[in-house]
């Protein structure tokens, strides 16, 4: 662009000296000429800068590490004009661990028509790409003069771990799937002994045979055993070392999905703690879909850096909690089983993560083939 200025500068000197020298007359309508000239490139950028819109939409709202997507730019122009340069900036952040890179391009859009650019995304951790286009630039055709404008647009992809499927729908072991409590019906299943009738009791649950002993009819009471929740919990904090950062978030999140996944395969629900450095939030979970949403909510905003800190706040829940997720713990309590994605603390009493194989890790453990 200043190139551009500098060339026209000289050019309207060179015209200037012409006029004085020869032909003067001529020359002066032509020096005019060059001075109005910068004034229609000036209200072209800026009227056509004015009328552009851009959209921006995404190939997938999901994704799995190593996969492509791509992010699809347009540009349309209304007027009749025609726009020679268009110069954006879309800038691609991961919000969980505060990585990114920008994409620079340019290109020409045609007067009445429209432009399309596509840039492929191919991140290589889990959390939220965040892709925001924050600006544009509009040039003239000479590139003497531009027009900024402002474009706040954004659209998020959410990168999730590939986790696949447990093989074979399998006890998990443990005193965790073992039966708490009966929940109490009228439904055959296993009977529990009799009671008075009641309102809206069904008619074929009367014992007819012991009623006749009674002065009131009385009801068969069965029980069905319910499985008790088992309880996870997971230390959202990851210890400050950025080589390896987004490799151990990948392997707990992966564990983390695969062991809802596993559990509720088995007919369990899941009861998870998912603990900061100064707060626990406290879902149930009964089949893994309804991870999702939890997911999406974890992964907009950054790990804690304490791990420590967030061990401190899972103990003063007070609950037997079984299970465990968490880049490092100190000194883990031996009756808890723990899955490190740090493999200095595996040593302690816990099993390693690593991203791609945290999964079959867990499944292991689960079902007790893992000693």
């Amino acid at each position: 662009m200043w190139y551009a200025k500098l060339l026209y500068l000289l050019l309207t000197g060179i015209v200037y000296l012409f006029s004085m020298l020869y032909l003067p007359e001529f020359s002066i309508y032509l020096l005019i000429s060059m001075l109005l000239l910068p004034l229609g490139f000036f209200v072209m950028a800026h009227y056509t800068g004015k009328k552009l819109t851009i959209q921006m939409t995404v190939s997938a709202a999901s994704m799995h590490p190593g996969e492509t997507s791509s992010c699809t730019v347009l540009l349309r122009n209304p007027t009749r004009l025609p726009i020679g340069t268009v110069k954006l900036i879309l800038q691609g952040n991961n919000m969980v661990l505060g990585d990114g890179e920008a994409w620079e391009f340019q290109t020409a859009v045609p007067a009445n028509g429209t432009a399309r650019l596509t840039v492929s995304v191919e991140p290589e951790h889990c959390g939220e790409i965040r892709l925001a286009l924050m600006e544009f630039r509009v040039f003239d055709l000479l590139h003497l003069f531009s027009h900024r404008n402002a474009v706040v647009q954004s659209q998020s992809l959410l990168v999730l771990p590939l986790v696949p499927q447990p093989g074979e729908k399998a006890h998990i072991s443990g005193s965790q799937n073992q039966t708490a409590q009966m929940q109490l019906t009228t439904e055959p299943e296993e009977l529990l002994g009799v009671r008075s009738y009641r309102n809206g009791d069904r008619m074929r649950a009367i014992h007819w045979k012991l009623s006749s002993r009674f002065p009131e009819p009385v009801v068969r009471e069965y029980g069905i055993p319910v499985k008790s929740p088992i309880v996870l919990g997971f230390l959202y904090a990851l210890h400050p070392q950025p080589a390896t950062s987004g490799d151990r978030l990948d392997a707990m999140l992966e564990a983390l999905t695969a062991f809802v996944k596993m559990a509720c395969s088995d007919d369990n629900s899941v009861t998870l703690l998912i603990c900061w450095e100064t707060q626990c939030q406290h879902y149930i979970l009964s089949e893994p879909k309804e991870l999702m949403p939890i997911l999406r909510s974890l992964l907009a905003s950054p790990p804690g850096t304490n791990p420590s800190a967030c061990w401190n706040t899972l103990e003063q829940i007070g609950e037997q909690i079984p299970f465990c997720i968490a880049d490092s713990i100190a000194v883990p309590p031996e009756d808890m089983t723990i899955f490190f994605a740090d493999t200095t603390s595996a040593g302690n009493g816990g099993w390693t993560i690593s991203p791609q194989h945290a999964a079959e890790t867990v499944y292991q453990v689960l079902t007790g083939s893992l000693t």
